[in-house]
């Protein structure tokens, strides 16, 4: 079974891919009384046309946690148009330690996915809430960030979308970093297609990309419920991606104590092995800014 606490626009839509994909049972909680029910209602009419026999359920009770194999939270407040990640920290911060405590309590062995923003920061207190082995609990940083990432370079190279390989490690925030060096088309490095100003843009604009969502649209939540559902799929099915994912680092990189996105194996234990590769002196300073953002983060939580 896979729980997700928080069944707004970002979690009702990762339920829609992972039914829509039947990929396992659906429990939907939210504490907003109705909603996660009425969300469950609706999908499992909609499973009906699809043929699929998932048991789907919405409620407000924790206790239905158990048994979860994997816990999805994006329970908190939305960025708002002009906010950054971290102005939500001190907001959210109650709200993930709450769901933490119930997911210790009713299902403690299950491997956590967080969404909440700021992403590292409540990937960190959740860490810190369970006290689990790190690989099972992790954030859904880079995976979002890489389709954001690889539609901009979709239409900046004049490519498929599908001839991208992309990777963007670092905070999930203003200090992400797109590594061009590491992203090709189909193999071919990115700078026989483009100039290096082009490329430069690409790299601005994918940092950009989800504070011009949230301005225009006033959220964004399509493209993070398919970065949830390429996480949730490669631990169900163990499919050993190569994935970026916010982490607890123990000196990989040269950091320990913070949680930030670095490129991992994902598979049915969560987080199979973290990937290590060496950054040149521009790359190191973005990483850097967003570990010293993620630094001061920790200091606000107080844990």
């Amino acid at each position: 079974m896979i729980s997700i606490i928080g069944a707004g626009n970002v979690g009702a839509t990762a339920a829609l891919q992972i039914i829509s994909h039947d990929l396992d049972d659906v429990t939907l909680i939210d504490i907003v009384e109705g909603k996660a029910e009425g969300e469950a209602m609706d999908f499992s009419q909609m499973a009906c046309e699809m043929g699929i026999d998932r048991e789907i359920i919405g409620t407000e009770d924790f206790s239905k946690l158990e048994g979860s194999d994997i816990v999805v939270v994006p329970a908190g407040m939305g960025r708002k148009p002009g906010e950054t990640r971290m102005d939500l920290l001190h907001k959210n911060m109650g709200i993930v330690k709450s769901v933490g405590e119930n997911i210790k309590k009713y299902s403690p062995d299950a491997i956590v996915i967080m969404v909440t923003n700021p992403l590292d920061a409540m990937t960190y207190v959740m860490n810190k809430i369970l006290g689990a082995e790190r690989e099972r609990v992790f954030g859904m940083s880079g995976a979002l960030d890489n389709l954001r990432f690889k539609n901009v370079l979709s239409d900046k190279l004049g490519v498929s979308r599908k001839s991208l390989t992309t990777l963007v490690i670092g905070e999930h925030g203003e200090g992400m970093l797109p590594l061009i060096r590491y992203s090709t088309v189909n193999g071919i490095p990115l700078d026989k297609f483009a100039s290096k100003e082009i490329l430069d843009e690409c790299y601005a604009d994918t940092i950009g990309a989800a504070a011009k969502i949230i301005g225009l649209k006033g959220a964004t939540f399509y493209a993070p419920s398919m970065g949830i559902y390429s996480m949730v799929e490669a631990v169900k099915l163990n499919k050993r991606i190569l994935m970026p994912a916010s982490t607890f680092l123990k000196g990989e990189y040269n950091q320990e104590g913070i949680c930030i996105g670095v490129p991992t194996i994902l598979g049915k234990n969560g987080i199979e092995k973290i990937v290590e590769f060496d950054l040149n002196e521009n790359e190191l300073e973005q990483f850097n800014k967003g570990v010293q953002n993620l630094k001061n983060a920790v200091k606000e939580t107080k844990l």
